[in-house]
């Protein structure tokens, strides 16, 4: 317990206490359909003996995050493991009283869903019973406190579910374009059912910034920066429709919403004009007309769009580009021949003083040894400038500084992924499909099937890591050339806005 949690407790008289409160739940795809497990709580328990509840518990001071002590409570109760479940997503944590036992309580919801063929759950001695129930039903039960409450912060409408699932599964575009997703998820879900249950302008109010809270933490969070920040300004415009008529109507409030999320789409798109123009000056600025060597990793719409637009300006600049594939996806490849394309559709001229040099990820040291730039995107940006991207990133800006220690390492990024006050160990690692790294593995199914199957063996494929601000030398957006103090700045002014938005959901 902190000391400052000591001092409300002992100032106040009344406990102070954290819970997890996970509900597993059946597929919709599953015989039953889509159902939540609910638990009846044994009279061995310390409170609340014999309510039905979710999986819950306290979050120990050991547990490194709310979620790892949800997966440790559930193991705990009822012997599932990642094995049989996967984590659906967070519910936007709540407070309550309860004056009874002059407890405070500070809930955690999360939802996990059941895996095909997952083994029959065993309750322990905190529990005399368990039951798989239709969402709607559980208000009818005899529940610990607000229950119904905790299970409404994980469920979503099926527009949200679905823009959810895309964000999640798109492993081709960056944070900006994924930003973009995020609103425009936001608003096909203004447009559709989604949120029929709202009778009043207040309500529809709050729903949509429930599912903007949603798509801001569930939807990509390793990219969650842009996605935040987009969702965030996109609420803050709707919401000055919402405070300068109090007098509208549900009806009138979602189609001024909507016009409003339309607005702030077509904004975003031509937005990324800025950011080309800072390059531009960028590149003038510090190289002039000489020949420019830069190395790049993955696929960055805004460096591809950067790039493009200064071969546009000036074909007789001459750019040697170098980009590692970046596997497993080899999005480098992707970039590569994007950007090609479309400058051979503008004419050959723009393609005469472009020379473009793919190679593999371990080749980073030789690619990197007479690079004038490493040029980065960013999918997020911490407080104090460390800057997280494709794997790849750190290797090679550590490499082209060890070979030339005056090589810019430049961040070509939105304003938008600087992210809200944080460290960056807060921030879990992104481990995907582990497939996507096997599948290019020399050997045969049978031999791979049980070199996979070995209990000592773990495959991980992380997508991102972190390059720490001492590394680089500066960080170019839409504004022009950012200093710390400006990035500490809009880093403050993120957290600001998501107090305003988000605060008192």
């Amino acid at each position: 317990m902190s000391e400052h949690r000591k001092q409300r407790e002992k100032t106040s008289g009344r406990r102070e206490r954290q819970v997890v409160s996970s509900f597993i739940c059946q597929p919709a795809n599953s015989p039953d359909g889509f159902n939540v497990l609910i638990f009846k709580r044994s009279d061995k328990v310390h409170t609340y003996k014999n309510k039905w509840g979710a999986c819950s518990g306290g979050i120990d001071p050991t547990d490194p995050s709310p979620l790892a002590a949800a997966w440790r409570e559930i193991q705990e109760e009822t012997g599932l493991t990642e094995k049989e479940l996967s984590y659906q997503r967070t519910g936007k944590p709540f407070t309550i009283v309860d004056e009874s036992i002059n407890t405070q309580w500070t809930i955690h919801p999360f939802s996990f869903l059941l895996k095909e063929g997952a083994k029959p759950v065993v309750i322990d001695w905190e529990h005399t019973d368990s039951r798989y129930v239709p969402p709607e039903e559980v208000k009818t039960y005899d529940t610990v406190p607000h229950l119904p409450t905790s299970l409404s912060r994980v469920l979503v409408g099926k527009n949200i579910a679905a823009g959810l699932q895309a964000l999640q599964e798109d492993h081709e575009n960056g944070a900006r374009v994924l930003a973009t997703k995020g609103v425009e998820t936001l608003l096909e879900a203004l447009q559709g059912d989604d949120f029929t249950h709202s009778d009043s302008a207040e309500s529809l109010w709050r729903s949509l910034r429930l599912a903007g809270w949603h798509i801001a933490k569930n939807g990509r969070p390793s990219m969650g920066a842009a996605i935040n920040y987009a969702v965030l300004a996109a609420l803050a415009s709707v919401k000055k429709t919402h405070v300068s008529n109090q007098t509208l109507n549900v009806s009138d409030f979602r189609t001024r919403a909507i016009e409003s999320l339309k607005y702030v789409i077509e904004e975003r798109q031509r937005s990324a004009d800025k950011i080309v123009k800072a390059f531009k000056d960028y590149l003038d600025n510090k190289f002039g007309e000489r020949p420019v060597t830069i190395v790049t990793v993955s696929s960055s719409s805004t460096i591809r769009n950067c790039v493009k637009a200064a071969l546009l300006e000036k074909p007789s600049r001459q750019i040697d580009l170098k980009i590692m594939e970046s596997r497993p996806n080899f999005e480098g490849v992707s970039f590569a021949s994007s950007l090609l394309s479309d400058l051979q559709k503008c004419g050959e001229q723009f393609t005469k003083n472009l020379h473009v040099e793919v190679g593999t990820d371990v080749s980073a040291a030789l690619m990197a040894k007479d690079a004038d730039i490493v040029l980065i995107g960013a999918d997020r940006i911490s407080q104090h400038g460390d800057v997280s991207n494709k794997i790849g990133s750190l290797a090679a800006a550590l490499l082209a500084k060890e070979a030339r220690p005056d090589v810019e390492v430049v961040v070509l990024s939105e304003v938008e992924k600087i992210a809200g006050p944080g460290e960056i160990h807060e921030h879990g690692e992104e481990n995907n499909d582990v497939s996507e790294v096997t599948e290019a593995w020399p050997l045969d199914e049978k031999a791979k099937s049980g070199f996979l199957r070995e209990q000592n063996v773990a495959i991980k494929n992380i997508y991102f890591e972190w390059v720490p601000a001492k590394y680089v030398t500066s960080y170019v957006c839409e504004t022009g050339v950012l200093a710390p103090a400006d990035i500490r700045a809009q880093s403050k002014k993120v957290a600001e806005m998501e107090d305003e938005i988000f605060a008192k959901l």
